[in-house]
Protein backbone atom coordinates (compact mmCIF):
# COMPACT_ATOMS: atom_id res chain seq x y z
CA UNK A 1 0.00 0.00 0.00
CA UNK A 2 1.54 3.78 -1.08
CA UNK A 3 2.53 5.88 1.97
CA UNK A 4 1.42 8.64 -0.29
CA UNK A 5 -1.55 9.50 -1.97
CA UNK A 6 -0.27 11.13 -4.85
CA UNK A 7 0.81 10.42 -8.48
CA UNK A 8 3.99 11.75 -8.51
CA UNK A 9 7.06 10.65 -6.59
CA UNK A 10 6.31 11.79 -2.85
CA UNK A 11 9.99 12.61 -1.77
CA UNK A 12 10.12 15.21 -3.80
CA UNK A 13 6.91 16.51 -4.34
CA UNK A 14 5.80 19.74 -3.05
CA UNK A 15 2.42 21.70 -2.27
CA UNK A 16 1.81 25.47 -2.00
CA UNK A 17 -1.22 26.97 -0.89
CA UNK A 18 -2.79 30.13 -0.13
CA UNK A 19 -5.97 29.85 2.55
CA UNK A 20 -7.56 32.65 3.61
CA UNK A 21 -7.30 30.71 7.06
CA UNK A 22 -3.63 30.92 6.75
CA UNK A 23 -3.66 34.92 7.09
CA UNK A 24 -1.36 34.90 4.04
CA UNK A 25 0.12 32.28 2.27
CA UNK A 26 2.08 29.36 3.82
CA UNK A 27 3.82 26.69 1.23
CA UNK A 28 3.90 23.20 2.97
CA UNK A 29 6.55 20.48 2.00
CA UNK A 30 6.17 17.48 3.51
CA UNK A 31 9.18 15.07 2.98
CA UNK A 32 10.30 11.91 3.01
CA UNK A 33 8.56 9.60 5.96
CA UNK A 34 10.03 10.26 9.30
CA UNK A 35 11.01 14.03 8.63
CA UNK A 36 9.70 17.06 9.64
CA UNK A 37 7.33 19.01 8.19
CA UNK A 38 8.75 22.06 6.79
CA UNK A 39 7.18 25.20 6.70
CA UNK A 40 7.42 28.16 3.90
CA UNK A 41 6.56 31.22 5.52
CA UNK A 42 5.33 33.38 2.59
CA UNK A 43 4.46 36.25 4.40
CA UNK A 44 7.76 38.71 4.26
CA UNK A 45 10.10 38.52 1.67
CA UNK A 46 12.73 38.50 4.06
CA UNK A 47 11.38 34.99 5.52
CA UNK A 48 12.53 32.37 4.40
CA UNK A 49 12.01 28.26 5.00
CA UNK A 50 12.65 27.32 8.85
CA UNK A 51 11.94 23.95 9.99
CA UNK A 52 10.05 22.78 13.29
CA UNK A 53 10.99 23.68 16.16
CA UNK A 54 10.98 27.55 16.10
CA UNK A 55 11.03 30.39 18.08
CA UNK A 56 7.33 30.51 18.01
CA UNK A 57 6.59 26.69 19.29
CA UNK A 58 9.00 27.62 21.75
CA UNK A 59 7.20 30.71 23.23
CA UNK A 60 3.39 28.95 22.99
CA UNK A 61 5.56 25.98 24.88
CA UNK A 62 6.49 28.89 27.83
CA UNK A 63 2.73 30.01 27.56
CA UNK A 64 1.66 26.45 27.97
CA UNK A 65 3.96 25.75 30.93
CA UNK A 66 2.36 29.21 32.49
CA UNK A 67 -1.08 27.48 32.43
CA UNK A 68 0.01 24.56 33.43
CA UNK A 69 1.43 26.16 36.70
CA UNK A 70 -1.00 28.13 36.92
CA UNK A 71 -3.67 25.64 37.66
CA UNK A 72 -1.87 23.99 39.84
CA UNK A 73 -0.46 26.41 41.90
CA UNK A 74 -3.92 27.64 43.70
CA UNK A 75 -4.65 24.30 45.07
CA UNK A 76 -1.22 23.49 46.22
CA UNK A 77 -0.77 26.78 48.29
CA UNK A 78 -3.79 26.97 49.72
CA UNK A 79 -4.40 23.53 50.79
CA UNK A 80 -0.92 24.11 53.16
CA UNK A 81 -2.33 26.92 55.14
CA UNK A 82 -5.61 26.31 55.97
CA UNK A 83 -5.61 26.56 59.63
CA UNK A 84 -5.10 30.35 58.54
CA UNK A 85 -7.59 30.42 56.88
CA UNK A 86 -11.16 29.09 58.83
CA UNK A 87 -8.94 30.59 61.93
CA UNK A 88 -9.35 33.85 60.09
CA UNK A 89 -13.12 33.07 58.02
CA UNK A 90 -14.48 30.26 60.19
CA UNK A 91 -15.80 27.02 58.81
CA UNK A 92 -14.21 24.39 61.19
CA UNK A 93 -15.63 21.83 60.23
CA UNK A 94 -16.37 22.39 56.58
CA UNK A 95 -13.35 23.61 55.57
CA UNK A 96 -12.30 20.52 53.84
CA UNK A 97 -15.10 21.59 51.25
CA UNK A 98 -12.56 24.41 49.83
CA UNK A 99 -10.58 21.39 48.47
CA UNK A 100 -13.17 19.20 47.52
CA UNK A 101 -14.91 21.63 45.73
CA UNK A 102 -12.10 22.81 43.67
CA UNK A 103 -11.08 19.07 42.32
CA UNK A 104 -15.45 18.56 41.44
CA UNK A 105 -15.05 21.66 39.53
CA UNK A 106 -12.05 20.55 37.55
CA UNK A 107 -13.53 16.89 36.89
CA UNK A 108 -16.80 18.63 35.60
CA UNK A 109 -15.79 20.68 32.97
CA UNK A 110 -12.97 18.79 31.71
CA UNK A 111 -14.99 16.61 29.58
CA UNK A 112 -16.46 19.08 28.22
CA UNK A 113 -13.76 21.42 27.14
CA UNK A 114 -12.08 18.17 25.93
CA UNK A 115 -14.70 18.45 22.87
CA UNK A 116 -14.74 22.19 23.05
CA UNK A 117 -11.18 22.80 22.39
CA UNK A 118 -10.86 19.78 19.82
CA UNK A 119 -13.56 21.52 17.98
CA UNK A 120 -12.98 25.43 18.58
CA UNK A 121 -9.02 25.38 18.97
CA UNK A 122 -6.95 26.14 22.05
CA UNK A 123 -6.35 29.64 21.82
CA UNK A 124 -9.81 31.29 23.08
CA UNK A 125 -10.29 28.28 25.47
CA UNK A 126 -7.03 29.10 26.82
CA UNK A 127 -7.79 32.35 27.13
CA UNK A 128 -11.14 31.95 28.82
CA UNK A 129 -9.44 29.09 31.59
CA UNK A 130 -6.77 31.78 32.63
CA UNK A 131 -9.07 33.95 33.10
CA UNK A 132 -11.59 32.21 35.11
CA UNK A 133 -8.58 31.13 37.64
CA UNK A 134 -7.67 34.58 37.54
CA UNK A 135 -11.53 35.11 38.71
CA UNK A 136 -11.65 32.71 41.35
CA UNK A 137 -8.29 33.85 42.96
CA UNK A 138 -9.76 37.55 43.29
CA UNK A 139 -12.56 36.04 45.32
CA UNK A 140 -10.68 33.72 47.75
CA UNK A 141 -8.57 37.00 48.64
CA UNK A 142 -11.45 38.65 49.25
CA UNK A 143 -13.62 36.40 50.69
CA UNK A 144 -15.53 37.42 53.99
CA UNK A 145 -15.96 34.06 54.94
CA UNK A 146 -15.53 30.37 54.76
CA UNK A 147 -18.91 29.84 51.66
CA UNK A 148 -17.16 33.00 49.54
CA UNK A 149 -13.59 31.32 49.84
CA UNK A 150 -15.30 27.88 48.32
CA UNK A 151 -17.47 29.46 46.23
CA UNK A 152 -13.81 31.29 44.76
CA UNK A 153 -12.07 27.84 44.61
CA UNK A 154 -14.97 25.89 42.53
CA UNK A 155 -14.60 28.90 40.19
CA UNK A 156 -10.70 28.27 40.27
CA UNK A 157 -11.07 24.34 39.59
CA UNK A 158 -13.16 25.25 36.35
CA UNK A 159 -10.63 27.29 35.49
CA UNK A 160 -8.12 24.33 36.25
CA UNK A 161 -9.70 22.24 34.48
CA UNK A 162 -9.63 24.10 31.24
CA UNK A 163 -5.98 24.87 31.75
CA UNK A 164 -4.25 21.41 32.64
CA UNK A 165 -6.05 19.65 29.29
CA UNK A 166 -5.19 22.93 27.34
CA UNK A 167 -2.03 22.87 28.47
CA UNK A 168 -1.23 18.82 27.96
CA UNK A 169 -3.16 18.79 24.91
CA UNK A 170 -1.48 21.79 23.30
CA UNK A 171 2.05 20.62 23.97
CA UNK A 172 1.23 16.89 22.52
CA UNK A 173 0.22 18.46 18.93
CA UNK A 174 2.94 21.36 18.97
CA UNK A 175 5.99 18.63 19.29
CA UNK A 176 7.25 15.62 16.91
CA UNK A 177 5.23 12.75 17.95
CA UNK A 178 8.13 10.76 18.67
CA UNK A 179 9.62 13.81 21.47
CA UNK A 180 6.28 14.32 22.88
CA UNK A 181 7.19 12.51 26.02
CA UNK A 182 9.76 14.73 26.41
CA UNK A 183 7.70 17.48 25.50
CA UNK A 184 5.02 16.93 28.46
CA UNK A 185 7.47 15.62 30.94
CA UNK A 186 9.48 19.17 30.64
CA UNK A 187 6.30 21.12 30.78
CA UNK A 188 5.24 19.35 33.73
CA UNK A 189 8.25 19.96 35.38
CA UNK A 190 7.55 23.50 35.55
CA UNK A 191 5.67 22.91 38.29
CA UNK A 192 8.99 22.09 40.11
CA UNK A 193 9.32 26.14 41.63
CA UNK A 194 6.07 25.00 43.51
CA UNK A 195 7.13 22.18 45.13
CA UNK A 196 7.86 23.53 48.55
CA UNK A 197 4.13 25.15 48.31
CA UNK A 198 3.10 23.87 51.65
CA UNK A 199 6.49 26.07 53.00
CA UNK A 200 5.57 28.81 50.73
CA UNK A 201 2.00 29.14 52.19
CA UNK A 202 3.29 28.95 55.79
CA UNK A 203 5.69 31.69 55.58
CA UNK A 204 3.40 33.76 53.65
CA UNK A 205 0.60 33.45 56.03
CA UNK A 206 2.83 33.54 59.33
CA UNK A 207 4.38 36.34 58.59
CA UNK A 208 2.03 38.64 56.82
CA UNK A 209 -1.94 37.04 55.86
CA UNK A 210 -3.11 34.23 54.22
CA UNK A 211 -4.59 36.18 51.55
CA UNK A 212 -1.60 37.56 50.08
CA UNK A 213 -1.23 33.58 48.66
CA UNK A 214 -4.10 34.84 46.25
CA UNK A 215 -2.21 37.87 45.51
CA UNK A 216 1.29 35.00 44.59
CA UNK A 217 -1.55 33.04 42.44
CA UNK A 218 -3.42 35.80 40.83
CA UNK A 219 0.22 37.23 39.52
CA UNK A 220 1.69 34.11 38.31
CA UNK A 221 -1.76 33.33 36.28
CA UNK A 222 -1.31 36.54 34.81
CA UNK A 223 1.19 36.33 33.44
CA UNK A 224 0.21 33.20 32.00
CA UNK A 225 -2.55 34.74 30.45
CA UNK A 226 -0.17 37.45 29.00
CA UNK A 227 1.72 34.93 27.63
CA UNK A 228 -0.82 33.09 25.98
CA UNK A 229 -2.37 36.27 24.51
CA UNK A 230 0.85 37.18 22.95
CA UNK A 231 2.72 33.78 21.77
CA UNK A 232 -0.04 31.14 21.87
CA UNK A 233 -1.35 31.10 18.27
CA UNK A 234 -1.93 27.28 17.03
CA UNK A 235 -3.89 26.34 14.03
CA UNK A 236 -7.41 26.64 14.27
CA UNK A 237 -10.28 23.13 13.69
CA UNK A 238 -10.53 25.03 10.59
CA UNK A 239 -7.05 25.26 9.15
CA UNK A 240 -6.23 21.52 10.58
CA UNK A 241 -9.24 20.37 8.10
CA UNK A 242 -8.17 22.28 5.27
CA UNK A 243 -5.08 20.42 5.25
CA UNK A 244 -6.75 17.46 5.47
CA UNK A 245 -9.64 18.45 3.00
CA UNK A 246 -6.58 19.10 0.69
CA UNK A 247 -4.30 16.31 1.21
CA UNK A 248 -7.35 13.83 0.36
CA UNK A 249 -8.19 15.86 -2.72
CA UNK A 250 -4.42 15.39 -3.94
CA UNK A 251 -3.46 18.89 -3.62
CA UNK A 252 -0.64 18.67 -0.67
CA UNK A 253 1.54 14.87 -0.46
CA UNK A 254 0.92 14.01 3.21
CA UNK A 255 1.18 10.51 3.91
CA UNK A 256 -2.39 8.58 4.83
CA UNK A 257 -0.82 7.76 8.29
CA UNK A 258 -0.10 11.40 8.96
CA UNK A 259 -3.01 13.57 8.20
CA UNK A 260 -3.34 16.16 10.68
CA UNK A 261 -5.77 15.11 12.16
CA UNK A 262 -5.21 11.63 12.04
CA UNK A 263 -3.92 8.93 14.19
CA UNK A 264 -0.35 7.18 13.91
CA UNK A 265 -0.07 4.34 11.68
CA UNK A 266 -2.50 2.49 13.69
CA UNK A 267 -6.17 3.22 13.11
CA UNK A 268 -7.92 4.30 16.58
CA UNK A 269 -10.41 1.68 16.08
CA UNK A 270 -8.11 -1.20 16.10
CA UNK A 271 -8.14 -3.95 19.03
CA UNK A 272 -4.61 -3.31 19.09
CA UNK A 273 -5.23 0.33 20.01
CA UNK A 274 -7.85 -0.45 22.08
CA UNK A 275 -5.45 -2.80 24.70
CA UNK A 276 -2.63 -0.29 24.71
CA UNK A 277 -5.17 2.28 25.68
CA UNK A 278 -6.37 -0.34 28.32
CA UNK A 279 -3.08 -0.74 29.32
CA UNK A 280 -2.44 2.54 29.53
CA UNK A 281 -5.32 3.23 31.74
CA UNK A 282 -3.95 0.36 34.66
CA UNK A 283 -0.99 2.51 35.11
CA UNK A 284 -2.45 4.23 38.15
CA UNK A 285 -0.61 7.30 39.15
CA UNK A 286 1.65 7.45 36.57
CA UNK A 287 -0.11 10.50 34.71
CA UNK A 288 2.35 11.76 32.29
CA UNK A 289 2.89 8.27 30.89
CA UNK A 290 -0.67 7.49 30.99
CA UNK A 291 -1.40 10.92 29.05
CA UNK A 292 1.63 10.81 26.65
CA UNK A 293 0.60 6.94 25.31
CA UNK A 294 -3.40 7.99 25.13
CA UNK A 295 -2.12 10.95 23.25
CA UNK A 296 0.07 8.98 20.53
CA UNK A 297 -2.44 6.37 20.18
CA UNK A 298 -5.55 8.25 19.66
CA UNK A 299 -6.31 11.02 16.40
CA UNK A 300 -5.28 14.44 16.46
CA UNK A 301 -8.27 16.03 16.07
CA UNK A 302 -9.63 14.35 19.30
CA UNK A 303 -5.97 14.85 21.49
CA UNK A 304 -8.20 17.65 24.07
CA UNK A 305 -10.91 14.95 24.36
CA UNK A 306 -9.02 11.50 24.91
CA UNK A 307 -6.65 13.88 27.65
CA UNK A 308 -9.68 14.27 29.37
CA UNK A 309 -10.95 11.14 29.84
CA UNK A 310 -7.07 10.60 31.27
CA UNK A 311 -8.24 13.72 33.83
CA UNK A 312 -11.22 12.23 35.14
CA UNK A 313 -8.93 8.82 35.60
CA UNK A 314 -7.01 10.23 37.56
CA UNK A 315 -9.03 12.97 39.85
CA UNK A 316 -11.57 9.57 40.10
CA UNK A 317 -8.33 7.94 41.53
CA UNK A 318 -7.17 10.63 43.51
CA UNK A 319 -10.36 10.97 45.30
CA UNK A 320 -10.25 7.00 45.89
CA UNK A 321 -6.52 7.00 46.72
CA UNK A 322 -7.86 10.54 49.40
CA UNK A 323 -10.34 8.40 51.07
CA UNK A 324 -7.78 5.72 51.61
CA UNK A 325 -5.36 7.45 53.40
CA UNK A 326 -7.22 10.15 55.14
CA UNK A 327 -8.70 6.27 56.81
CA UNK A 328 -5.65 5.17 57.44
CA UNK A 329 -4.33 7.94 58.76
CA UNK A 330 -7.15 8.63 61.60
CA UNK A 331 -7.02 5.08 62.58
CA UNK A 332 -3.18 5.79 63.19
CA UNK A 333 -3.71 9.46 64.52
CA UNK A 334 -6.80 8.92 66.35
CA UNK A 335 -5.09 6.25 69.66
CA UNK A 336 -1.48 7.98 69.60
CA UNK A 337 -3.21 11.44 69.94
CA UNK A 338 -5.35 10.12 72.65
CA UNK A 339 -2.48 8.48 74.88
CA UNK A 340 0.31 11.04 73.53
CA UNK A 341 -2.14 14.30 74.79
CA UNK A 342 -3.61 12.79 77.68
CA UNK A 343 -0.80 11.61 79.00
CA UNK A 344 1.13 15.46 78.85
CA UNK A 345 -2.04 16.82 80.36
CA UNK A 346 -2.24 14.33 83.32
CA UNK A 347 1.48 15.10 83.67
CA UNK A 348 0.31 18.74 83.92
CA UNK A 349 -2.21 17.93 86.62
CA UNK A 350 -4.82 18.27 84.22
CA UNK A 351 -7.80 15.51 85.51
CA UNK A 352 -10.98 16.83 83.72
CA UNK A 353 -11.81 15.28 80.92
CA UNK A 354 -13.34 17.97 78.98
CA UNK A 355 -9.99 19.89 79.29
CA UNK A 356 -8.50 16.92 78.53
CA UNK A 357 -11.04 15.83 75.55
CA UNK A 358 -11.00 19.91 74.16
CA UNK A 359 -6.96 19.90 74.41
CA UNK A 360 -7.11 16.69 71.87
CA UNK A 361 -9.99 18.60 69.54
CA UNK A 362 -7.51 21.43 68.76
CA UNK A 363 -4.55 19.59 68.23
CA UNK A 364 -6.63 17.31 65.73
CA UNK A 365 -7.26 20.30 63.68
CA UNK A 366 -3.76 22.07 64.51
CA UNK A 367 -5.29 24.94 66.35
CA UNK A 368 -2.80 24.78 68.83
CA UNK A 369 -2.57 28.47 69.80
CA UNK A 370 -5.95 27.83 72.09
CA UNK A 371 -4.58 25.43 74.05
CA UNK A 372 -3.09 27.93 76.06
CA UNK A 373 -6.44 29.66 76.93
CA UNK A 374 -7.61 25.96 78.50
CA UNK A 375 -7.84 25.34 82.31
CA UNK A 376 -5.30 24.27 83.56
CA UNK A 377 -2.58 25.11 81.10
CA UNK A 378 -0.65 27.38 83.42
CA UNK A 379 2.61 28.61 81.35
CA UNK A 380 3.99 28.19 77.97
CA UNK A 381 6.40 25.04 79.55
CA UNK A 382 3.12 23.25 79.98
CA UNK A 383 1.82 24.20 76.55
CA UNK A 384 4.62 23.16 74.72
CA UNK A 385 4.47 19.61 76.39
CA UNK A 386 1.17 19.23 75.16
CA UNK A 387 1.97 20.43 71.69
CA UNK A 388 4.89 18.50 71.47
CA UNK A 389 3.05 15.48 72.12
CA UNK A 390 0.81 16.14 69.67
CA UNK A 391 3.54 16.68 66.93
CA UNK A 392 4.73 13.09 67.99
CA UNK A 393 1.48 11.80 67.26
CA UNK A 394 1.05 12.94 63.66
CA UNK A 395 4.84 12.04 63.40
CA UNK A 396 3.60 8.41 64.39
CA UNK A 397 0.81 8.50 61.95
CA UNK A 398 2.04 9.99 58.64
CA UNK A 399 4.56 7.06 57.37
CA UNK A 400 1.64 4.89 57.54
CA UNK A 401 0.10 7.19 54.47
CA UNK A 402 3.33 6.65 52.40
CA UNK A 403 3.25 2.88 53.05
CA UNK A 404 -0.03 2.74 51.66
CA UNK A 405 1.21 4.80 48.62
CA UNK A 406 3.94 2.89 48.28
CA UNK A 407 1.97 -0.14 47.53
CA UNK A 408 0.31 1.46 44.75
CA UNK A 409 3.12 2.66 43.35
CA UNK A 410 4.18 -1.24 43.22
CA UNK A 411 1.22 -2.43 41.54
CA UNK A 412 1.78 0.53 38.74
CA UNK A 413 5.14 -0.53 38.19
CA UNK A 414 3.85 -4.40 37.76
CA UNK A 415 0.84 -3.03 35.56
CA UNK A 416 3.69 -1.14 33.78
CA UNK A 417 5.30 -4.04 31.98
CA UNK A 418 2.13 -5.23 29.98
CA UNK A 419 2.44 -2.11 28.15
CA UNK A 420 2.80 -3.19 24.46
CA UNK A 421 5.66 -1.39 22.06
CA UNK A 422 4.62 2.38 21.15
CA UNK A 423 7.44 2.99 18.86
CA UNK A 424 5.77 1.38 16.06
CA UNK A 425 3.69 4.26 16.70
CA UNK A 426 5.89 6.93 16.66
CA UNK A 427 7.42 9.16 13.94
CA UNK A 428 8.31 13.02 13.58
CA UNK A 429 4.76 13.69 12.83
CA UNK A 430 3.18 17.55 14.26
CA UNK A 431 -0.07 17.80 14.68
CA UNK A 432 -0.39 21.68 14.66
CA UNK A 433 2.65 23.17 13.06
CA UNK A 434 3.76 26.79 14.18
Amino acid sequence: MPLFQTSRPPAKEEANFSDEAHNGGWELSVRTPGDLMVVHDNRGAEEGTRQLPSMDRWMALIALAFMWTGAQAPLYLFAGAPVYIYRDLGGLHYWVRFVTANLLATAAISPFVGALSDLMGRRYVAIIGSATILLGQVICGAANGMPMFISGMAITGVGTGINELTALAGTAELVPLSKRGYHIAGMVLSVLPFLPSVMYAQLIAYHSTWRYISVLTAVWTLVGLIATVAFYFPPTRVQLQTWKEKSANGRIPVPLDKHPDAGPLHSWSSVDGFVRGLAAMRVGGITILVSTIITIICPGDVIATVTALTMAVRIVGGAVGYAVYFNVFVGKLVPDLTALVGAACARAGIVDGRVVGEAIRLTSVSLVKEIRHLPGVADDRVWADIVAAGQLAYANAYPWVYYCSVAFGAVAVVASLFLGNTSVMVDDTVVAAM
